[in-house]
């Protein structure tokens, strides 16, 4: 089953590049706390710039290191789909 993304840009988003253009490296790195439980976190060129949750059937990415009020800045149903979708959306500068 293919899950649809739904996106949401952040009013003010800044990228951690220093201004270089082109691609940046986005990786994925399985992490725990005891407070947070399980989840993914999402580093771009080595610096961590959002984490992933796994909470009631969907995957949802955040923008920094906590959940927000609002909801999240991308989610779906599909952890590949979800990483293909930061990828393609925060890996340019």
């Amino acid at each position: 089953m293919i899950a649809e993304i739904h996106a949401r840009k952040s009013p003010g988003q800044k990228f951690l590049d220093g201004g270089r253009k082109g691609t940046m490296t986005i990786t994925f790195r399985d992490d725990s706390t005891l407070g947070q439980g399980s989840f993914i976190r999402v580093l771009r060129s080595g610096l961590c710039f959002g984490v992933i949750f796994h909470t009631a059937g969907a995957y949802r990415f955040y923008l920094g290191d906590d959940e927000k009020l609002g909801g999240p800045d991308l989610q779906g149903e599909d952890l590949d789909q979800l990483k293909a979708a930061i990828q393609s959306r925060y890996g340019r500068a």
